[in-house]
């Protein structure tokens, strides 16, 4: 009776910490969205933008280009892929820390830290996925839309499930929390 109560106590521990992890990732997944707004705003800004010189000629900016701060360094750039186009945003350093592309998928948006990882991937293959990395870049958590419905995997640091909360094909769902082996600990169905 004890080994079962103590078996509660751990899956309802577990429970509790994917509970905290997937409100970090929600978090997470809000600043993403706002840094695709602030993304989206600024390509805007600057294809609508049109200095002196640029209205007296045309209307159109012919990529590639590149914007540059005061001295020179690259701020922005926008370049054309065999896919469509392609904006990238860079730090002072001169590393990209967002991009936004289209591929033979639709359209894209990655956030690198400053190492170059990816740290949050927004995509659309075949639906929506919102895909939050930690600072190595391995998954920690993904949001996915598939043909059954929606879907949300959590990873431990080394990619391993920990939990997965999936829409079955007959309807309904699937909630799975693993151990460190990868063993089921909990499952419904």
């Amino acid at each position: 009776m004890s080994q079962r109560h103590e078996g509660s106590e751990a899956v309802e521990e577990r429970l509790n910490e994917l509970e905290a992890r997937l409100a970090c990732a929600e978090r997470r997944e809000r600043a993403t969205r706002a840094g695709v707004l602030a993304l989206v705003v600024a390509v805007i800004a600057l294809l609508t933008a049109r200095p002196a010189r640029t209205q007296a000629q045309s209307s159109m900016v012919k990529a590639p280009f590149v914007v540059v701060n005061e001295v020179g360094r690259p701020l922005f750039t926008v370049d054309g892929t065999d896919a469509g186009g392609q904006a990238r945003l860079l730090n002072t350093a001169g590393k990209t820390t967002a991009s936004l592309y289209t591929d033979r998928d639709g359209g894209n948006l990655a956030i690198r830290n400053n190492a170059g990882q990816n740290v949050a991937l927004l995509a659309g293959p075949q639906g929506g996925i919102v895909d939050l990395r930690n600072t190595d870049g391995k998954q920690s958590a993904v949001l996915y839309a598939g043909v059954d419905g929606g879907n949300l995997a959590i990873r431990d640091k080394n990619g391993k499930d920990v939990a997965l909360l999936l829409a079955a094909p007959a309807g309904g769902g699937r909630f799975a929390v693993y151990d460190t082996a990868g063993h089921p600990i909990f499952q419904k169905p």
